[in-house]
């Protein structure tokens, strides 16, 4: 599958930016989530997996992409089915709906616009002092993102017939109760969520690594970044 990095802050800037800038990225650590304590099902194949939030380094971003330069930014991934470069990688920046999927296939605008919405009420959640647990709520969020992307349709709008335990995509193990109450939450509210993001989302693609996405969130101070996810609320604790 494609990896991608999605820079969805208007049509004009990502009409010229789609197949033409490109940025290097690499695992960086620590990172939110449950370990390989998540079991995953999808097209046939069962798999322990880390579950949560990622987190990449950045450099030689061209174009939109020379904003990621210098940066380790937290991510979430859209496909299940390949691993993340240690070493520097080249990456195409493309659409968030261009991204594959498991079938070989993208996205689309349909999907694409779930994920967003997605984001936009993890970032309400994330601003209101929601997520109590961190790991938990990046484990829940990115559950919610892998079942958009595998098994989402127009007519699930808000979350009727989307569920961990059935579909193309399938989890287990996943414990807790306040996890579970999460990721149902992700899937019925936050499809519905009709707020904004409140910053840019980025994705990036290579044909050998796993697809994620990126989002900055503007500061107060120009210079500054706001890291997406749970990221974003350890950013704000008082330093």
């Amino acid at each position: 599958m494609k990896q991608m990095i999605v820079l969805a802050c208007g049509a004009a800037m990502m009409a010229g930016a789609a197949g033409a800038d490109t940025v290097e990225s690499r695992k960086a650590s620590p990172s939110r989530g449950d370990g390989a304590a998540t079991t995953i099902n999808f097209g046939g194949n069962s798999n322990r997996v880390f579950a949560g939030e990622l987190r990449n380094e950045f450099r030689n971003g061209t174009g939109v992409a020379e904003e990621l330069n210098g940066r380790t930014i937290a991510g979430f991934c859209t496909d299940v089915d390949q691993p993340r470069p240690d070493e520097w990688t080249v990456y195409n920046v493309v659409p968030l709906a261009d991204a594959q999927d498991f079938n070989g296939g993208v996205i689309g605008t349909e999907r694409a616009e779930a994920v967003k919405r997605l984001i936009a009420y993890e970032r309400s959640l994330s601003n209101n002092g929601v997520a109590d647990n961190a790991d938990q709520f990046a484990v829940a969020f990115q559950l919610a993102i892998w079942e958009v992307t595998y098994d989402y349709s127009p007519t699930l709008r808000g979350g009727d017939g989307l569920d961990i335990d059935s579909g193309d995509f399938s989890a287990s193990g996943i414990g807790a109760a306040g996890l579970q109450a999460q990721l149902n939450d992700f899937l019925t509210n936050g499809l519905a969520f009709g707020g904004s993001v409140g910053g840019k989302i980025f994705a990036i693609s290579n044909d050998t690594y796993q697809d994620q996405f990126f989002v900055i969130i503007p500061t107060p101070t120009a210079a500054a970044m706001g890291l997406f996810g749970v990221a974003g609320i350890a950013a704000r604790r008082r330093r």
